[in-house]
């Protein structure tokens, strides 16, 4: 871990941070909002930000092929079809771009912006066995990742080495919890 003076790192659960009220500066969490309950999280990021503080609340959309639109198309077969009924219930959270996220604070923003990145076929499969709706399938089917894996690299069909130029659409949600009057 990087050992920086004024960084600290701490592990502990999102409603209950093992910190002072009011000692951190900022908040970073990464493709979590759909997994929380967000009144007990927003309770306790409330009391552990310093007035001026920030949380920063980072997801992105599904990676879309640029110039590939059968492999998308299959993509999102897979996720209708495979996957059916295995998406947490919320993932409308990144669906809506953070748009539909219950304000924090009254001072906030939410910023949207592009990545793109080549990809392999096996990318493209590591990428979508991180999905949580992975390894609810191989639980209810009784199967191994590297047996979804397999299922997966059929269903999509496909060159292995061959890439393919991938963009995600990302986006922010940041609040800053005001100073006092």
């Amino acid at each position: 871990m990087l050992e920086v003076d004024n960084i600290q790192y701490c592990q502990g659960s999102v409603y209950s941070l093992p910190v002072e009220n009011a000692s951190v500066d900022c908040i970073l969490g990464v493709m979590i909002a759909q997994f929380l309950d967000l009144p007990l999280f927003y309770k306790e990021v409330r009391r552990v930000l310093k007035p001026g503080g920030c949380l920063i609340l980072h997801g992105k959309g599904s990676p879309t092929a640029v110039s590939n639109p059968q492999l998308n198309m299959r993509v999102e077969e897979i996720k209708r079809d495979l996957f059916e009924g295995l998406w947490h219930d919320r993932t409308h959270f990144n669906l809506l771009k953070y748009t539909n996220m219950p304000e924090l604070y009254s001072e906030f923003s939410r910023e949207e912006f592009p990545l793109q990145h080549e990809m392999t076929l096996q990318d493209l499969l590591h990428y979508m066995m991180t999905w949580s709706a992975s390894t609810k399938f191989c639980e209810r089917e009784g199967i191994t990742y590297a047996e979804l894996r397999q299922k997966l690299g059929g269903l999509l069909g496909g060159e292995e080495d061959k890439s393919w130029l991938f963009e995600w659409n990302n986006f922010v949600y940041c609040a800053v919890k005001p100073m006092p009057s």
